[in-house]
């Protein structure tokens, strides 16, 4: 039986490879190497993300749109102070976003709500009250889905150099002692708040610009 640090590697190049056992595979290294800070992204990846920074990965960029009962959905275009509109950091479980790019698999876009708080100011802007969306290309939580999957095979490479298998599910003291002393851990970047930022899944209004 092959280390499980092979065995990641291994699971991370399948052209399909279940993001989801990955995860877990490194949790399980992670937790057992007592790697704190990798285990927590592991966590966070696995259960959303709560409260505190979301990685810079998870930005997705769209374009507001806003729904005309004459003419559907039309382009808002943003005054210089809400621009930040048009991007959000998605806090998402990653089973949640595999799962919305699955239903959505015959679609080019996803639609993302905005609080209602914007929705009033932006309503108050374009002059009658109705409802506003940030649309965004599905191929953005394709990227977030590879990004975890290129940090994985990463992370598991850079224990295997290091002498770090983990073989039967085990890992030696030494090996332990090689994972503390070398600080493996993950290299992403945080920054910004997880206010406003779920994706949500369609609803009857945006069933509406579907082909919009």
């Amino acid at each position: 039986m092959s280390g499980i640090v092979n065995q990641l590697q291994m699971e991370a190049i399948k052209e399909n490879g279940d993001i989801l056992k990955l995860l877990r595979q490194a949790y399980i290294i992670a937790r057992k190497l007592k790697l704190s800070e990798f285990e927590q992204w592991v966590k966070n990846e696995l259960d959303g993300y709560d409260e505190g920074p979301i990685p810079d990965y998870r930005l997705i960029k769209g374009e507001v749109k806003g729904f005309n009962p004459v003419r559907g959905w039309i382009p808002f275009v943003l005054p210089d102070k809400l621009s930040f509109l048009s991007e959000r950091r998605v806090n998402n479980s990653i089973a949640n976003l595999v799962e919305i790019y699955r239903q959505n698999e015959n679609n080019d876009r996803i639609y993302l709500s905005f609080d209602p708080r914007v929705v009033a100011e932006l309503s108050k802007l374009c002059g009658f009250d109705t409802i506003f969306y940030l649309f965004v290309g599905k191929n953005q939580v394709f990227e977030i889905i590879e990004k975890i999957r290129n940090i994985l095979l990463e992370w598991a490479i850079t224990l295997e150099e290091k002498g770090i298998k983990g073989e039967n599910l085990e890992f030696t003291l030494e090996e332990e002692k090689l994972a503390e002393k070398e600080k493996i851990i993950n290299s992403i970047n945080f920054y910004g708040d997880v206010i406003n930022s779920q994706i949500q899944q369609d609803t009857e209004h945006s069933q509406q610009g579907k082909k919009k």
